[in-house]
């Protein structure tokens, strides 16, 4: 074989070399002649909801401008303290909530004309509707992790959740389930198809609402209670019936006789776990099993 001079040899790799170095020359000005794509700022978000106030607090609230006017409501909010620090409050008001400059917009589903107003703005709605399950509230959860850019925070958030419900049921489920009917002092109850009946049927008893063929929210007549016979009555804690409405019920002649009545279960339930619709069910389920079940309770001796 014949090689060639050695010249030639090192004329032929200057050559190379220096094509090499056009090439990648060439390479880094296009890279620095494209332009540079920028990451998106995080999304402005207005909460008018409570329910979503509850979630995007613990989920993203650097990125809150404003939450609804109904977090510093100790009967209805489950997180007055941290809501302490966004002092921006919003109602329905289409034209205070454009002026926050906001991306997303989480709002009431009985606000349905403003949040149209929003959209038609070029602003992303995300409608907080439905009430009616443990897995609705999931999918809030998730929809509004996606909306803040924070989905693998809304998933640990689920998760957590789940646990602590997981626990509930664990603690409940060879317990005898005691018929169960929610009461306020409008006469209202909470039947089949509401997050409330999920919860009680999770924290171990029956909800007596739905047994008896209510559905959604209904007034409920006091023959129809008495009838009924439920074993434990819950009711909702409001400033503006207690003390008073508890003591008026266990007193009305004609329900004296009620099995829940006459046993001394007639329970006041915190009004802000009641219409829980967030992550704070957990705490809702909670606190409904240890009423229930209150030989379950962590650390409290079996009653005898």
């Amino acid at each position: 074989m014949i090689s060639a001079p050695r010249s030639t040899r090192s004329r032929a790799l200057r050559r190379a070399t220096d094509l090499g170095l056009v090439v990648v020359t060439a390479f880094a000005a296009v890279l620095s002649a494209a332009p540079c794509q920028a990451e998106a700022p995080p999304p402005r978000i207005v909460s008018a909801n409570i329910a979503s106030d509850e979630i995007l607090i613990a989920l993203a609230p650097e990125r809150l401008v404003a939450v609804s006017v109904l977090v510093g409501n100790p009967e209805v909010s489950n997180v007055t303290e941290v809501a302490a620090k966004l002092p921006v409050r919003v109602g329905a008001d289409v034209e205070a909530i454009v002026a926050l400059r906001p991306d997303v917009v989480a709002i009431g589903g009985q606000a349905s004309p403003i949040a149209a107003q929003l959209e038609s703005l070029g602003i992303r709605v995300v409608r907080v509707q439905g009430f009616e399950s443990i897995a609705w509230v999931e999918n809030l959860i998730r929809a509004l992790g996606e909306a803040a850019g924070v989905p693998a925070r809304a998933d640990r958030m689920i998760a957590a959740m789940r646990t602590r419900l997981a626990a509930v049921r664990e603690r409940v489920a060879v317990r005898p389930r005691p018929r169960v009917l929610t009461y306020s002092a409008a006469g209202t109850t909470a039947g089949r198809d509401t997050l409330l009946d999920e919860m009680i049927h999770t924290a171990g008893g029956v909800n007596v609402a739905a047994e008896i063929g209510v559905s959604g929210f209904k007034r409920v007549s006091l023959e129809r209670v008495l009838a009924a016979d439920p074993d434990l009555i819950l009711l909702r804690t409001m400033r503006r019936w207690a003390p008073g409405f508890a003591v008026e019920l266990a007193q009305h002649p004609a329900l004296r006789s009620m099995r829940a009545v006459t046993t001394g279960r007639v329970h006041e339930i915190p009004g802000r776990l009641i219409v829980a619709a967030s992550q704070h069910i957990a705490t809702a389920v909670e606190a409904l099993a240890d009423v229930l079940h209150p030989d379950t309770v962590p650390g409290r001796a079996p009653s005898r």
